[in-house]
């Protein structure tokens, strides 16, 4: 082989392996925010208005895993049966590998869904016994070594009987 052949052999096995190590970082950085476990230990009424309300939860974020979470944040709506009722989110969360964190998220409550909900409300448990609660948005942290900021969307239905 000559030199030159070396020289770019070296190179090549240089960036595939930092490559390499990069993509298992990402990849376990996402795994990371897809394994986050979350917990209501309270709720709050906070600032009641004409209009609206503000609910402050009491939440415990757990990362079951071996990375740490950074930049953790979400912002969400929530539907009672398909009834736009609200919105919510939280910021800026730093969850160290398996360890919890608590967190104060803040939900608005508006009295014009509410209103719609509780008719649908009644009309389902009426006729199916059980009604919807649904919460959909997006969570965003950040990954690589905080270089790249990760977005993903989610939705998360249950269904109270």
């Amino acid at each position: 082989m000559t030199e030159k052949n070396v020289i770019t052999a070296i190179i090549l096995a240089i960036i595939l392996s930092v490559s390499g190590f990069l993509g298992y970082i990402y990849y376990a950085d996402v795994a990371a925010m897809s394994s986050i476990e979350v917990t209501i230990n309270d709720v709050y009424i906070t600032d009641v208005k004409f209009t609206s309300f503000k609910l402050k939860l009491d939440a415990n974020i757990y990362n079951p895993t071996d990375q740490d979470i950074s930049g953790l944040s979400s912002a969400f709506d929530i539907y009672i049966e398909d009834n736009y009722v609200g919105e919510g989110g939280f910021s800026n969360v730093f969850i160290p590998a398996h360890t919890q964190s608590e967190k104060d998220v803040s939900i608005t409550i508006y009295y014009s869904g509410l209103a719609d909900a509780a008719v649908d409300v009644i009309k389902n448990v009426i006729t199916e016994g059980n009604f919807d609660l649904i919460i959909s948005g997006n969570i965003n942290g950040n990954v690589l070594f905080g270089l790249i900021t990760f977005s993903q969307e989610f939705e998360t239905t249950h269904t109270y009987s």
